[in-house]
């Protein structure tokens, strides 16, 4: 195809997007509206019309996105594609690093370190430190450096701020960043960081290299533009300055990465810093059909932060979106399960044009095992496959030891995990013993005692491992297996250690996430086994699990498989048919209490379903396990939004109206009671309106979620504290709480608290002496200096009230130096 057959398949927008030159440019291209094709084509105008290709920049997200763009820009122009400067953000400051290294003070053969390099470097300089246990700290502060990189903040800066909060985890965090700093620069390597706040230097404090870039490149062409964050805003505007020819495509409703450091700000004020900006709006779309576009429309409206549009398609209404209630997850699998099957036996589809989309990674445990039973293929994008992952390998490990305790390997895995003192000179002696002995490593432990060089304190560990395990298998002949794998979570110390890790390791969240799906998943394998006047067992549950794990899917065939993902890894793909699964408050949405974060989950929503070219699929459970307890659930808001569902019809079923579930459970719900219940599996409403088709629809279970920096409340209605420190892990992204119970520990800690988990120092907030008198208690009962009760955390005091009526919080400080706010209505405690 020519340049000139390319100009003809242009719609009017996208041809005026093509051709305007004449200065700064915003390109707000919505969802399948032809992004792609008309920046290539832009590209392949400029050099048809006698443009240098060597002097055009054009600079995307991915080597895939950049490599498709050098190729189709070389279809155009033959000969001129490769050219062009076409490159990520990342290798494009690799090219002029290299070129100027010696301006900055490095060598033009530096060496670039990616995560694992990084983490090698944390690790021995935590060592060094002398961190009894730097696993446990390793990606919290990789993290932490790698935003503070993003944000161009220097360890000096990011040590002021530490000191200046008196938390020793932060002071410590940025104590490495510095030795990490100096090691780099000792070893002559940057990391991913660096190629982008060293053009920032380079750019910024060299006035004739930033002016022979602004003078060399005559048109500069930035992609998805609503996904960068401050050091590659900075690199825009710097190379841009001069000129002016500057033209960025994105859509700020597609932006959904502000946990990675995107600011969707870059593109709402494009405006402002370029201020004579032509701005072109593509709305009308190529991909979805009209009913998917309008659903779509009308949820995306209802954020505030956002450039207006409204996208169109000149395809027909196409299927109704079907919005489906499942009385649980298990149900929700299986639905999805057969209606895939129905696709394919019936309406010719094929696998790999099916993909289903899930909020968080714990949730894909229940359609793996359904896809497996049905003998649908699939493929898992972003992650492991679910038994494959370390926290469930490791608690099948202690299951099979109590089934075979003759398992030395499954032994070996969780012999130490988690760390109660049987290390590496412990085993090899336990190793060495039964070896000499002709017995089972769990032999060896029962003897522990008679072990030659066996610590006192090895020993003992010993013991009490072994009288955990013969605990259990007497518990075995009396209890359910999902309550065997509750006490192996709870009385191993995992679930403890897991939950000590989610301060330090963003990633602890989704362990504790998988915790949660294995135990439901033995709860489904119990129900099974019930409707099929079967005795549930722990043994058979293994040996089912292993007969499903070890499948594969060499069976796709020519049909392919169907797509797992969660929605974020979703953006910028697209199927034929959507599954947008766990549709449900407090999981789709995760988090809700914030209005910036609200804005992003709606605009995942809205990307996972602008996905579907032909069929989108929407369902929620009316109840889901969580650890093994039934909770109830309220549909999304979202489903509500995009006018899928009437709360007028869902008042009428009887059910709590969703603009009454904050005032009725609080802000993330407790769950006992209320909530949608749904009809039986299979069984949904029927839409009394035509809507959109006139859609079913049907219901999903949720996580509670908090993020840092924003005020949230747990299931039991009490505010967890957040400290103000920009740079921690947490901070980059949403994560999940898994309820009361099991509730994630505070972030913010009492003064003289290290940030690490070490012991407590002495601490003013724990040992401050009450008034001598509680003030005048106020109308709900409550006064500064009252005590309370709590089921969990003690007797405390009550330091500040605030608010009123249905609105009063208290801030309570525990005996042990713990200091919550509560929402009085909500707080699960007694007025002493």
């Amino acid at each position: 195809m020519t340049i000139d057959d390319a100009l003809k398949t242009l719609n009017p927008q996208q041809l005026e997007a093509v051709e305007y030159n004449d200065g700064p440019c915003l390109i707000v291209a919505g969802a399948g509206t032809g992004k792609t094709k008309t920046l290539t084509t832009k590209i392949a105008k400029l050099i048809a019309d006698g443009l240098n290709p060597s002097r055009i920049l054009a600079v995307t997200f991915t080597n895939k996105a950049a490599q498709e763009m050098r190729e189709r820009v070389e279809a155009l122009v033959p000969g001129m594609g490769n050219r062009v400067w076409i490159h990520t953000f990342h290798s494009f400051g690799v090219r002029i690093l290299r070129q100027h290294a010696g301006v900055i003070g490095l060598s033009r053969d530096f060496a670039i370190y990616d995560d694992a390099d990084q983490k090698k470097v944390v690790s021995l300089i935590l060592e060094q430190m002398g961190i009894k246990d730097p696993k446990k700290e390793i990606n919290q502060i990789v993290s932490i450096i790698s935003r503070a990189k993003d944000d161009m903040v220097s360890p000096d800066t990011l040590m002021q701020s530490a000191t200046a909060s008196g938390m020793d985890g932060k002071i410590r965090a940025a104590e490495v960043y510095r030795r990490y700093e100096q090691k780099l620069k000792e070893a002559g390597a940057l990391d991913f960081g660096d190629l982008l706040v060293k053009t920032v230097v380079l750019l910024r404090d060299h006035e004739d290299i930033r002016s022979y870039y602004q003078e060399f490149f005559q048109y500069i062409l930035v992609d998805e533009y609503q996904d960068t964050n401050h050091t590659q805003y900075l690199i825009t505007k710097f190379l841009a300055a001069k000129r002016r020819k500057l033209c960025v495509v994105g859509d700020p409703d597609q932006s959904i990465y502000s946990w990675r450091g995107a600011n969707i700000r870059n593109i709402l004020e494009f405006e402002k810093d370029f201020q004579d900006t032509k701005t072109i709006t593509l709305e009308q779309n190529y991909r979805s059909t009209k009913v998917i576009l309008e659903a779509s429309n009308k949820l995306i409206t209802k954020n505030k932060k956002r450039k207006e549009k409204s996208l169109f398609t000149d395809k027909g209404s196409g299927d109704p979106i079907e919005v489906r209630q499942l009385t649980s997850e298990g149900d929700e699998a299986r639905w999805v399960s057969q209606n895939i099957k129905a696709l394919v036996d019936e309406d010719g589809a094929s696998l790999k044009d099916v993909a289903v989309f899930y909020r968080t990674n714990a949730q894909s445990r229940s359609f793996e095992d359904c896809f497996r039973r049905y003998q649908i293929p699939y493929r898992l994008v972003g992650t492991v496959r679910f038994y494959d992952r370390k926290e469930i390998k490791d608690i099948m490990c202690y299951a099979r030891i109590l089934i075979n305790p003759a398992d030395n390997v499954s032994l070996l895995r969780i012999i130490n995990t988690p760390t109660r003192g049987l290390g590496k000179v412990a085993q090899d002696r336990l190793l060495v013993y039964a070896e000499e002995k002709h017995c089972s490593l769990y032999d060896a432990l029962k003897n522990a005692a008679f072990v030659p060089g066996l610590s006192s304190a090895a020993v003992k560990a010993a013991i009490k491992l072994v009288q955990l395990f013969e605990n259990w298998r007497g518990d075995m002949l009396l209890t359910d297996p999902a309550d065997i794998f509750h006490k192996i979570l709870i009385e191993s110390g995992y679930m403890d250690a897991v939950k000590a890790e989610m301060e330090k390791d963003p990633e602890a969240e989704s362990r504790l996430q998988n915790l949660d799906a294995l135990i439901n998943a033995v709860k489904e394998y119990e129900d099974r086994c019930r409707k099929g006047e079967k005795e549930p067992s722990v043994s058979d549950f293994l040996q089912e699990i292993s007969l499903l794990s070890g499948e594969d899917d060499s069976n796709a065939g020519e049909g392919g498989a169907v797509t797992l993902m969660t929605v974020h890894l979703a953006k910028g793909l697209e199927f034929d048919d959507v599954f947008v699964t766990g549709l449900e408050e407090n999981l789709f949405p995760i988090g809700r209490d914030n209005e910036d974060e609200l804005e992003e989950e709606r605009r995942l929503c809205y990307v996972a379903m602008t996905r579907a070219r032909k069929r989108l699929y929407l369902t929620y459970a009316s109840s889901r396990r969580k650890f093994g307890q039934v909770q109830n659930n309220l549909p999304s808001r979202f489903l509500f939004e995009s006018g899928l569902l009437d709360e007028n019809e869902m008042q009428e079923t009887s059910q709590p109206r969703y603009t009454d579930y904050q005032s009725k459970y609080g802000l993330y719900g407790a769950g006992a009671s209320g909530g949608y219940r749904g009809g039986n599996y299979g069984n949904g409403y029927v839409r009394g309106r035509n809507n959109f088709g006139g859609n079913r629809y049907q219901n999903f279970e949720g996580y509670a979620s908090k993020s840092r920096f924003q005020k949230r409340y747990d299931q039991d209605g009490y505010e967890i504290e957040e400290d103000d420190l920009d740079y921690t892990s947490s901070s980059y992204g949403g994560s999940s709480g898994i309820g009361s119970l099991y509730a994630r520990p505070s972030f913010s800690k009492p003064s003289g608290f290290s940030g690490g988990g070490s012991s407590p120092a002495s601490s003013s907030a724990a040992h401050a002496k009450p008034p001598s008198a509680p003030a005048e208690k106020n109308a709900d009962g409550v006064a500064v200096g009252g005590l309370v009760k709590h089921g969990v955390f003690g007797q405390g005091k009550i330091v500040q009230i605030a608010g009123s009526g249905e609105s009063t919080k208290i801030t309570v400080v525990f005996g042990n130096g713990t200091r919550r706010t509560f929402m009085l209505k909500f707080a699960p405690l007694e007025i002493l």
